[in-house]
Formats: structure tokens, C-alpha cells, sequence
């Protein structure tokens, strides 16, 4: 179960817009996974999960930019998130490529992501990575002509089945 208290999202943009961000709350759901005596994933069983959350505290800085995705939004400040996150594969020691597909506004989108778990003392897992998307890809329309990118980080609690 996700820790709803300590997870977070935060979206940035590329280029850099300095005070232009998104925030992400109430991050919630479940991920089945096993894992061996470091804290890493048994690729051998499944490992997968489900997430939602909910964007808000949209501030785009730029006016233009503003009124393009508050049309995208129709002027709602809390947008619902629902996700899944799976077909994972090893890039190192701890380090993951993930696949993750979103359901944003009526549509999904597929997005690839890379992140690392590491094992806290308390039992809990913390999955804390990075994806860059073209706002475009999930359906914001933002003219051509501006060369801007989304850069998600995230850090996910796991908390561990009683």
C-alpha cells in the first residue's frame, strides 16, 4: 500500500520556467511485489500496481500558457490521475526502467520511466525516480512551436502487508 503521507509527485518544465510547476497529492494504491534481502524486486514473480492521484496547484507562469492548459483542464483545479506502473526491467544494481500507463482526461497514454527502490529500516520500500514527457503526448495542447518538456520526479512509500 502506498503511504499517502510520505509519496509524492512533482512535475517541472524544460526548458526551465522558473516557478512553473505541478504538484501532485494524495497519492494513493497497491503494488504486489517480492523482494529479495537487499530490498530489490524478484523479477522472477510479478511486480506490479496500481496508483491514483490528483494534480493540482497548477502555476504556469505565462499567461499564453496558462489559458492553453486551463482550457485543456476546463478551468477544474484538481485533475484525477489513475495509473498503472509495470513491466519493469533491470538497468543496474537498483535501478529500474518502468512502464507506466496513465488515464488522464478520458485518454491513456504510455509512458516509459527510470527509477531506483531502496529498502528503509522500517520495512518500507521507496521506489523515487524520473520520466520526461512531451505534454503533448498526454493530450495538452500546447502549439508545436514551444519546445517545452515535462520532467516528473517522484517518491513513492511502500508500505510493507501487515
Amino acid at each position: 500500500m502506498i503511504d499517502t503521507d510520505n509519496s509524492s509527485f512533482r512535475v517541472t518544465f524544460q526548458p526551465g520556467l522558473p516557478g512553473v510547476g505541478l504538484s501532485i497529492r494524495g497519492v494513493t494504491g497497491t503494488f504486489t511485489a517480492t523482494l529479495d534481502e537487499r530490498g530489490q524486486p524478484d523479477l522472477d514473480q510479478p511486480v506490479e500496481g496500481e496508483f491514483a492521484m490528483t494534480a493540482h496547484d497548477l502555476d504556469l507562469g505565462h499567461p499564453l500558457l496558462g489559458r492553453v492548459v486551463g482550457a485543456f483542464l476546463d478551468g477544474d483545479d484538481d485533475v484525477p490521475v489513475h495509473g498503472w506502473m509495470g513491466d519493469i526491467e533491470p538497468l543496474g544494481d537498483d535501478r529500474y526502467r518502468y512502464g507506466i500507463r496513465l488515464h488522464l482526461r478520458g485518454a491513456d497514454h504510455e509512458i516509459a520511466a527510470e527509477g531506483r527502490t531502496t529498502l528503509d529500516p522500517d520495512g518500507s520500500l521507496r521506489v523515487h525516480g524520473t520520466c520526461r514527457v512531451d505534454p503533448r503526448d498526454v493530450g495538452v495542447p500546447i502549439p508545436r512551436f514551444i519546445p517545452l518538456r515535462c520532467l516528473t520526479t517522484w517518491d513513492l512509500r511502500v508500505l510493507p502487508e501487515p
